[in-house]
């Protein structure tokens, strides 16, 4: 779209974040990375690995050390444009709380919102006393590794901070040391009841970003219900994880404290998406029927089907839609004052009316019968899908459809590795973050690679042997057997590749001509 004109003021943010694209921390040389790197480690996301038992071994060790300090770091990116990022920050010695501090990140990315966490975590930990290590838990690596990158990118100035406040840090003793440790997010919202576990210190910074979200919200609603023209819906949807069971909707109307009306039915087999516009088509055709009401404020924890209700275009779903746009459209012509605010509550608080409606529609549970479910398109892709995936599963065990020399790996629980264009499938969620490690990691698995086996195998005029001295360079050589590399054992998994890569950064890459030519 080509905004011309005066529009431009309105519609075009302007950026306020500033770089310094010749940073002397930023020289080769000089980076941290160069001169530190021994002391900067990174504990990576292993596939391998089960994380919780690990990361509860983990902090449990670092609570006894006198000399550790630990720092638990979250962002939070809303779906709604009407309220800004969040990033927080909480530090703690052993089992003792030192300081906490959490604050708005503005218009940003979620992994903005994380670095800007863990910016402010590393600038609290290097002054509390008595301290030679520090261990900040995060469950963005992406963020840590570009918090101690200096070069230009978003958030540059946060990495500087951190790079000119451990380099300080460093200089000052010889012994300390900095430790990134990857959470998952799923391990969040506390499972165990033990304050011992990894559970306790993660959440809290993510309950401290809720928290915000809370007070929000009910200052929000405290003005809405002393307003005596504003209706307020909330609406939820819910999706049983069975197939046996339908998809179900819920809207609850209220006026000041008092319930006017509540609903709830079944959506036919659809997706989450679909439930929660089902649900607020439902909730605008019940709140436009409240006598002496000039406002509407629509709570829901899916902005996405919000936008979608008042859009009718062609979508899954585009009959809530028509019925939305409809009603209001009648509604407004009656009233020049009257309007609708869509408001966004994130589900995990499960807060107020919201949270009220959330339980009124997860306890209607209705099965599959034989009479004919509806079924939304968006329902039928998500099926279409599926099938496809398992098809690329059955063909993907075919050596000639995967190619010969294809590395076998499994999946933690043992099954084979199996392709997927989920969250980018399991090669590339994993390697992705690098292009030059991950040519380099398609070629292992592929076995298309600059090796002696391969020079062989195609007849290409290059050396067959290893540098090592033996006769045939091999893939299955360079990776655990060869005495001129790190090596692992046989490898299993991708986190077996994973770190053969990580300590040995030039394996299955092409060597540089000396001439600076190719």
């Amino acid at each position: 779209m080509t905004i011309k004109g005066m529009e431009v003021d309105e519609r075009v943010h302007t950026l306020t974040e500033s770089f310094e694209p010749f940073a002397p921390e930023a020289r080769p040389g000089d980076r941290l990375l160069d001169r530190f790197a021994d002391r900067l480690h990174f504990d990576e996301r292993d596939p391998t690995q089960d994380r919780r038992p690990y990361l509860d071994e983990l902090i449990a060790r670092a609570r006894a050390d006198p000399l550790t300090v630990l720092a638990a770091t979250d962002g939070s990116v809303p779906q709604s444009n009407q309220y800004q990022a969040a990033s927080a920050a909480i530090i703690y010695k052993g089992h003792r709380e030192l300081e906490r501090t959490r604050y708005v990140s503005g218009r940003v990315t979620a992994p903005d919102a994380k670095l800007n966490a863990i910016s402010c975590a590393v600038r609290l930990a290097v002054k509390q006393a008595n301290c030679q290590h520090i261990m900040v838990f995060t469950d963005s690596m992406g963020s840590a590794h570009r918090a101690v990158d200096p070069v230009v990118h978003s958030g540059q100035a946060l990495s500087l901070s951190v790079c000119r406040t451990l380099q300080e840090w460093f200089e000052a003793d010889d012994l300390r040391r900095i430790t990134f440790v990857y959470v998952p997010s799923a391990l969040r919202v506390g499972r165990r009841k033990t304050d011992n576990s990894i559970d306790a210190l993660r959440s809290r910074a993510a309950h401290s970003v809720l928290d915000s979200w809370s007070s929000n919200l009910d200052e929000l609603i405290v003005r809405a219900r002393a307003d005596p023209l504003t209706v307020l819906a909330a609406t939820d949807g819910s999706v049983p994880q069975s197939n046996q069971y339908q998809a179900a909707s819920a809207a609850i109307i209220y006026k000041g404290h008092r319930e006017l009306e509540r609903t709830r039915y079944v959506s036919g087999r659809v997706t989450a998406p679909d439930a929660e516009l089902n649900a607020i088509s439902c909730a605008v055709r019940l709140a436009v029927k409240q006598a002496n009401c000039q406002h509407i404020m629509v709570f829901t924890d899916s902005m996405g089907s919000a936008h979608r209700a008042v859009d009718p275009g062609m979508h899954s779903g585009q009959a809530f839609s028509l019925s939305v746009c409809r009603v209001l459209q009648e509604w407004f012509e009656a009233d020049d004052l009257r309007c609708i605010t869509f408001v966004y509550v994130p589900s995990a608080l499960q807060w107020d009316i919201h949270g009220e409606a959330h339980k009124y529609v997860t306890e209607l549970k209705v099965r599959v019968g034989r009479r004919k479910t509806d079924n939304s398109i968006d329902a039928l892709r998500s099926r279409a899908a599926h099938s496809v995936l398992d098809l690329w599963s059955s063909t993907f065990q075919d050596p000639t459809y995967r190619g010969s020399e294809f590395l076998e790996l499994q999946q933690p629980d043992g099954r084979p590795l199996q392709p997927s264009y989920l969250n980018g499938g399991p090669w590339l969620s994993t390697f992705g973050h690098s292009i030059t490690e991950f040519a380099r990691v398609c070629r292992c698995i592929t076995g298309h690679a600059p090796i002696g086996a391969y020079y062989r195998r195609f007849k290409i005029n290059e050396p067959h042997g290893c540098t090592c001295g033996v006769a045939l360079q091999s893939r299955q050589h360079i990776l655990f057997r060869c005495h001129d590399r790190y090596s692992v054992h046989y490898p299993r998994f991708l986190g077996d590749i994973a770190s053969f890569m990580k300590y040995n950064p030039t394996a299955f890459g092409f060597t540089r001509d000396p001439s600076g030519v190719g």
